[in-house]
């Protein structure tokens, strides 16, 4: 019996293989955010990858030209390419989320360029995949105002022939005044610090 087991097995190792498995399309592991996606001189393209909304939404180029609607979230299927044509080395591309279902309009970039101060797009690296080819930077959306569940799954495009670059994050004002106020409380302290040791003289 075991060596039938053994001599099935040889066999069926053997055997050429037929199929080959198709990469899952996996999430990337780093995304950054805030970022800047900067154009590496000529053709850019998108293609959509996805939506998991639940609301209606098209994406606009809105910098450095307004360009627009591409891909409604709901009917477009993923692969979907449009040109965005040629930009100079450098040139920030800065792309707009309209959600039709709420009126809403959200912004790649820095959390000031939202109605609410959220930061509603994160960026990674898209190496290409068997279902989305193209290699290039992956922008993701959130869709709801104030940030909603923040999972970044609401659509997901594409971008080829730029770079990211994450950006630093704005201290919000609550925490400028903090950081002024101490600076402020410092500069009092060692003021009268110095005053002290100079009458102690």
């Amino acid at each position: 019996m075991v060596l039938r087991a053994r001599f099935l097995l040889a066999g069926f190792l053997s055997l050429p293989v037929l199929f080959t498995p198709v990469p899952a399309l996996a999430d990337p592991i780093t995304m950054l955010s805030p970022f800047q996606l900067r154009s590496d001189g000529g053709m850019s393209t998108i293609q959509f990858l996805d939506s998991e909304a639940g609301f209606d939404s098209v994406l606009f180029l809105t910098s450095p030209e307004e360009q627009g609607p591409f891909f409604p979230n709901h009917s477009t299927p993923p692969g979907a390419t449009a040109n965005l044509g040629s930009f100079a080395s450098g040139t920030e591309l800065i792309f707009g989320l309209q959600v039709l279902t709420t009126g809403d309009q959200f912004f790649t970039g820095p959390a000031s360029r939202n109605a609410d101060g959220v930061v509603h797009a994160r960026a990674s690296l898209w190496p290409g995949t068997p279902a989305i080819p193209m290699g290039g930077v992956l922008v993701a959306f959130e869709d709801l105002f104030g940030g909603g569940d923040s999972d970044f799954n609401d659509f997901r495009f594409v971008v080829s022939n730029v770079s990211v670059a994450q950006t630093p994050a704005v201290p919000e004002p609550g925490t400028l005044l903090m950081l002024g106020t101490g600076l402020a409380a410092l500069v009092r302290r060692a003021s009268k610090h110095r005053t002290h040791r100079t009458d102690l003289i």
